[in-house]
């Protein structure tokens, strides 16, 4: 399979915040490893096939940062032991239960959701902090 990416590709591409950046090229590694791995998107244009990076994280962060989330976390873990995952890993901070809840439920993050569909397995907990 031949990849090809055009300067005005590179010139955006640039211009991402350095985890999305990282994020794109995790995803350009998987499919360059395994091109039909579920949680790659492909969209034909013309005779061509485009894929779609990180759609639901354009979605999703804007609406968890709307509704008071904290991103304190975002990445592979620097280390595993035990039974650790070495899985990308997510920590939002917010005020308590009721606001983590709702900016859930929120209508933003439904439509991430619904954009994202069954190409991640997704692993949501909301805990209670310590003071």
């Amino acid at each position: 399979m031949k990849h090809f990416a055009s300067p005005k590709f590179w010139a955006l591409y640039g211009a991402l915040p350095t985890d999305v950046r990282a994020l794109a090229d995790k995803n350009y590694e998987l499919l360059k490893s395994d091109s039909r791995h579920p949680s790659l998107h492909f969209k034909k244009i013309g005779d061509l096939w485009s894929v779609r990076v990180a759609a639901y994280a354009k979605l999703a962060g804007p609406a968890i940062q709307a509704a008071g989330g904290r991103f304190v976390v975002r990445g592979a873990p620097a280390k595993t032991y035990e039974a650790g995952l070495n899985q990308r890993v997510v920590v939002i901070e917010f005020d308590g239960v009721a606001q983590a809840t709702a900016a859930h439920d929120s209508p933003g993050y439904q439509e991430a959701l619904k954009l994202l569909g069954n190409a991640a397995e997704r692993d949501i907990r909301i805990v209670e902090g310590v003071q």
